[in-house]
């Protein structure tokens, strides 16, 4: 298909391609506690849940996703046994 970008939006977008309202996050605040710095190690937590430990910045990184991300569907933890 060859279509030209339409020039009064920018990018090239059309009408309707995105959504009009952003979808907004709750706010979270997550708590970080540095046990020690060389190498960096300690938990994060955020409120009423227990706290994740990590050692090193990518085990940080991993940690302070799974506390954003959203719960799994039907509100059952996603490594529960049956």
């Amino acid at each position: 298909m060859n279509a030209s970008p339409d020039v009064n939006e920018p990018f090239g977008r059309r009408r309707g391609a995105w959504p009009r309202k952003p979808r907004q996050a709750p706010d979270v605040l997550i708590r970080i506690w540095i046990g020690r710095t060389q190498p960096l190690a300690g938990t994060a937590a955020i409120e009423d849940a227990e706290p994740l430990a990590f050692d090193g910045w990518l085990q940080l990184l991993k940690v302070i996703s799974e506390l954003v991300a959203p719960p799994p569907p039907g509100g059952q933890d996603a490594d529960a046994v049956d």
